[in-house]
């Protein structure tokens, strides 16, 4: 992207999500939407393992390897004409670049 001039586009740029190991990028599409490009997650079965059971209260699920996600992700978001807006089904805080910063 940075060769072909997109760099400023890049809203988060390269990183590995931590339950699908894949890798992604992060950018605005000209209209400003957020995109993300990632590669497929990887499946391993062998019925010699055990299931991975995730916890969400585990931060690791989020991401393995990149800085967290900056909080106004959590909080933006395109809204569609004649679709609600609805809580999350699940509590589970998200844990944002800014979080990530207060510790250091």
């Amino acid at each position: 992207m940075a060769s072909l001039g997109l760099a400023g586009a890049m809203d988060r740029a390269p990183g590995r999500h931590g339950i699908g190991n894949s890798f992604f990028v992060d950018y605005r599409d000209p209209d400003g939407h957020r995109v993300e490009t990632f590669t497929s997650h990887y499946k391993v079965i062998d019925i010699d393992h055990e299931p991975t059971k995730r916890d969400l209260s585990d931060t690791r699920r989020s991401q393995i390897w990149d800085f967290p996600a900056p909080k106004k992700w959590f909080y933006e978001a395109t809204e569609f004409d004649g679709v609600s807006v609805n809580p999350p089904l699940l509590d589970a805080p998200p844990i944002t670049l800014e979080d990530f910063l207060m510790d250091y």
